[in-house]
């Protein structure tokens, strides 16, 4: 069995609202790479964190970015 690392990619983003977040929870959800999803909108930043053991980060912003918000990688 092959041993599947998974990633956690983390952004900062301009996700404020709650509709935002479910906004962007309907496209997150429906994509069968992404095991888990949050945005801490608590953070000054809007972190958003994403699981996924196929995703780049180029992906996940442009799936942001698309949507209209702002979306930019954050340093481990």
């Amino acid at each position: 069995m092959e041993d599947v690392r998974i990633e956690v990619l983390v952004f900062r983003t301009d996700i404020i609202e709650k509709a935002d977040s479910e906004n962007i929870g309907q496209i997150f959800n429906d994509d069968s790479r992404i095991k888990t999803w949050n945005i801490d909108q608590e953070d000054i930043d809007k972190v958003l964190r994403i699981e996924s053991s196929e995703m780049s980060p180029a992906e996940v912003i442009n799936m942001v970015t698309r949507l209209g918000y702002i979306c930019e990688e954050l340093p481990e």
